[in-house]
């Protein structure tokens, strides 16, 4: 069927993209307009070190965290190398590591292993990892480049450090309070305010798609993206600002002039 083997190209233009195979002989294009088709692709052999075999049938399952469970089956997941690789995993692919009834474990493993941890992931880049009372953070050097980070070279990362201005703002002026947990929640409307408190005093310095997008537009790309860095989660109509939202702010330059901005 012409569908199957669209679909086949694809994932077989894919393997050529990233290295894992290389043609020889023939085009992809062929084979898609007809079965009779032939491509002679040749293994780079790169496919060799990062395919797995799996213990068990893999078709039931739902979801990736079905796959890392699957990874430790029959073995302690609080001990020896599984927590330890587990860390690394939170610490070098999402924000940081906080401290709750799930991360009790690994966050003491952090605190205890924390200048080991940095003396080994510093033997490939540049990086500091910084450990608080409910948080752990793994901040990447400048000339590092290890995936997507925060902030991103882009005008709404720009404009979620000048959020977190304004948030860490509010705390220090009493509006909002820190708890003993560090997590701080605050209800929808709250989160809406503040967001539109930073369209109309920043505004006029972004680029025009920020600018002319209404309150209502702007206040739901922010949360969205903000949402996807985990830097906050939506829980019914409460947000929940994580810690991450404390170390990072931005502002512009005292000459900046930006006064108010109109929907």
């Amino acid at each position: 069927m012409y569908s199957y083997r669209r679909h086949l190209v694809k994932v077989m233009k894919y393997c050529v993209k990233i290295g894992i195979l290389q043609i020889d002989d023939g085009s992809e294009d062929s084979f898609m307009k007809s079965d009779e088709g032939e491509v002679l692709y040749q293994n780079t052999g790169a496919s060799r070190y990062f395919m797995k075999n799996f213990s068990r049938d893999i078709s039931d399952y739902q979801s990736q965290e079905d796959f890392l469970k699957e990874e430790w089956i029959g073995m302690n997941e609080d001990r020896g190398i599984i927590r330890r690789q587990r860390v690394y995993r939170s610490l070098l692919m999402s924000p940081g590591i906080y401290l709750n009834d799930d991360t009790e474990e690994d966050f003491a493993y952090v605190r205890h292993y924390r200048g080991m941890i940095e003396e080994e992931l510093n033997r490939f880049f540049d990086c500091e990892l910084q450990v608080h009372k409910t948080s752990a953070f793994l901040i990447m050097g400048e000339d590092s480049n290890l995936g997507r980070s925060f902030p991103e070279e882009n005008t709404l990362s720009d404009i979620v450090l000048l959020w977190c201005n304004l948030f860490r703002q509010k705390i220090a002026d009493g509006s909002v309070e820190v708890p003993a947990g560090e997590d701080i929640v605050i209800s929808r409307q709250q989160f809406l305010m503040i967001s539109e408190e930073c369209k109309r005093q920043y505004g006029s310095g972004w680029i025009k798609t920020y600018r002319e997008m209404t309150m209502g537009e702007f206040c739901k790309k922010l949360k969205e993206y903000m949402i996807f860095m985990e830097m906050i989660m939506e829980k019914y109509d409460q947000i929940i600002v994580y810690p991450i939202v404390g170390k990072v702010a931005g502002c512009y330059p005292k000459d900046f002039k930006g006064g108010e901005t109109n929907e």
